[in-house]
């Protein structure tokens, strides 16, 4: 065999292996996840619904509101709870059967709905400490400026003033886990009528 006909032969063998393994990557590879969707999550949350609002926004003391929660903030909660991290027994139960595609619908439901008007500012004094405190620990580098949260990290802004007092105390504690240590050590040295004027502002924010 001459050179030019074997670096023919061998060219035309090289391109049939590269469209042999395209192919073959195509056939192994999984199939892209299907995308999330709030109108079939809304049928989903049914149960959720009936504690955290018909719309996700809680009217129960110390149940948080759902609604304009980062969708992946939602699910990781979900998952924290499944894997028991987290260890609310209502909670546990509700969510033990999900799988990841019913866990992103809901999350994607939630995330969707609009959160309520915040109660009125009747206390400035009160409000402008929750501020203050809340510039000093620099609670919008994660946060947010607005304290609507981003990706894993929750909104705050017009969240239940019970449930953010609730949450900061046990964030405080060491009985509710977050990202690290950064949550305890935030609020390692706030008293309670820091905690108190920090759920005041969170709460009262659009």
């Amino acid at each position: 065999m001459t050179a030019i006909p074997l670096a023919r032969s061998l060219a035309a063998l090289a391109v049939a292996l590269v469209s042999w393994v395209l192919v073959l990557g195509a056939v192994l590879s999984p199939a892209p996840a299907r995308a999330a969707d709030p109108v079939v999550g809304e049928d989903k949350s049914s149960s959720c619904r009936s504690c955290h609002g018909a719309n996700g926004n809680s009217p129960f003391e110390g149940i948080p509101s759902l609604a304009a929660q980062p969708a992946p903030y939602i699910q990781s909660q979900i998952r924290l709870y499944q894997n028991h991290y987290r260890h609310i027994p209502e909670m546990t139960a509700a969510v033990a059967h999900l799988t990841d595609g019913d866990i992103a619908d809901i999350a994607a439901y939630f995330t969707s709905q609009k959160a309520s008007p915040p109660p009125a500012t009747t206390d400035r004094a009160r409000f402008a400490k929750g501020r203050k405190l809340a510039q000093g620990q620099k609670c919008d580098t994660c946060h947010r400026a607005n304290f609507a949260g981003d990706n894993r990290i929750a909104r705050l802004a017009s969240q239940r003033e019970d449930y953010l007092l609730k949450a900061m105390n046990d964030f405080k504690s060491g009985t509710r886990v977050g990202i690290g240590d950064v949550m305890p050590n935030k609020l390692s040295g706030a008293g309670t009528p820091d905690l108190e004027a920090l759920a005041y502002f969170l709460a009262r924010l659009p």
